[in-house]
């Protein structure tokens, strides 16, 4: 059954969906800056080290919430479109959690190709969803609770800001943001 229609059929009976509450501050103003040509000044305070490529131009990581490292993943659009994607491999040495989620590099090779024209359109569709007013960490809605699930740490470059989000599991847009992206990489996979 897909998480969906689980997550419809235990709100539809009335059960409670999960056990843990976001403790995000839904007032903090999103983290965006004048581009700066440095990625590390996104997430500063975070202690974690996601490994942003300077020249990103869209990055999103999935962080597991309950410390399973090989869930994690990441992806970058580098500035000519190429997509570059990570994810982590045993050995893992689980000290490193939770301040370095990955333990191995991006890829050589791009996953996918995506022209430029596709990609200011995925950035102006972010744009028009709010995202670049965010604020800089989103909860899921008042009064669901969420167990379990990934955070998303996405990072987005467009007319001269960039913004730094963290999507809590349950976050409105979150699935939105990761779904669109991946059918922009699908559709011009390697």
């Amino acid at each position: 059954m897909k998480w969906r229609t689980m997550f419809a059929v235990a709100m539809l009976a009335g059960l409670e969906v999960a056990t843990m509450q976001c403790d995000a501050a839904p007032r903090k103003s999103a983290k965006t800056k004048p581009e700066a040509g440095k990625m590390d000044g996104c997430f500063k305070g975070s202690d974690l080290d996601l490994g942003i490529p300077d020249d990103a131009v869209f990055f999103l990581a999935e962080v597991s919430v309950e410390g399973e490292a090989m869930a994690n993943r990441r992806w970058f659009v580098g500035p000519g479109g190429e997509v570059r994607f990570g994810k982590n491999a045993l050995p893992f040495d689980f000290d490193d959690l939770p301040r370095k989620p990955f333990n191995r590099p991006f890829g050589n090779l791009p996953v996918a190709k995506v022209p430029g024209a596709e990609i200011e359109s995925f950035v102006l569709w972010l744009e028009a969803e709010g995202f670049f007013r965010l604020p800089a960490e989103v909860g899921p809605p008042d009064g669901l609770r969420v167990q379990g699930g990934v955070d998303r740490w996405v990072v987005a470059r467009h007319a001269g800001t960039t913004a730094c989000i963290r999507l809590r599991p349950g976050a409105p847009l979150s699935d939105a943001v990761k779904s669109r992206f991946m059918s922009l990489i699908e559709a011009h996979r390697n």
